[in-house]
């Protein structure tokens, strides 16, 4: 049987290249326009912790609104809202580069999966999502990009060999997660069927 041609690496090398170069000029259109001046969402008048004579942080009331138990949510929230007060596009901008980060870690993930010709078109679409938008343009939201980044490492330790440090990782990990958004911690139950996707063998991996 003759052997298979292998994939040239320079052109691998120019795949990449041209999907993030797509990848940065979509997220420039969708995420970045205006520069991130876009102004402020209304929720920010909530979240922010200015005092309204001097501008100042109030810390005492750092810990209001106790909806959710997202600790690190609120301190990153607050303070994001706060200190760009009066540049709100920096939180804009910081928020559309997080929902980028994920994006990106999102598409290795996959490649890493094996799903290497479908993981560009998977991450254009994730990035470009209608329905979530917020999370480009929505301060409050930054904490979702960050769990759903967490996530996914959680994914990629649990294809880890060395059982005793995949568990421990998974665990602080996991919880995490839940001080930023505990809707991404659901992965966990996607964690245990990653063995049939690769085509490991259950027993090597739990």
């Amino acid at each position: 049987m003759p052997e298979l041609a292998q994939p040239d690496p320079r052109t691998s090398r120019v795949h990449i290249a041209a999907f993030l170069v797509a990848l940065v000029g979509l997220w420039l259109l969708a995420g970045a326009f205006y520069g991130g001046d876009i102004g402020k969402t209304r929720d920010d008048y909530t979240w922010a912790v200015n005092e309204p004579v001097t501008g100042d942080i109030v810390i005492v009331d750092m810990w209001r609104l106790p909806l959710f138990w997202r600790p690190l949510s609120l301190i990153l929230v607050r303070h994001l809202v706060s200190l760009t007060w009066d540049a709100p596009w920096i939180a804009n901008l910081l928020t559309a580069t997080s929902h980028l980060i994920l994006t990106v870690v999102f598409w290795r993930w996959l490649r890493t999966l094996g799903f290497a010709l479908g993981a560009g078109a998977a991450a254009l679409f994730f990035l470009t999502l209608p329905m979530a938008y917020d999370v480009m343009h929505w301060p409050a939201a930054m904490p979702t990009a960050i769990s759903g980044v967490l996530a996914l490492v959680v994914a990629a330790i649990a294809m880890e060999p060395i059982i005793v440090r995949s568990i421990a990782a998974t665990a602080v990990l996991t919880f995490t997660i839940c001080c930023f958004n505990e809707q991404a911690a659901a992965c966990m139950a996607a964690v245990v069927l990653l063995p049939f996707v690769t085509g490991d063998t259950l027993r090597t991996r739990i």
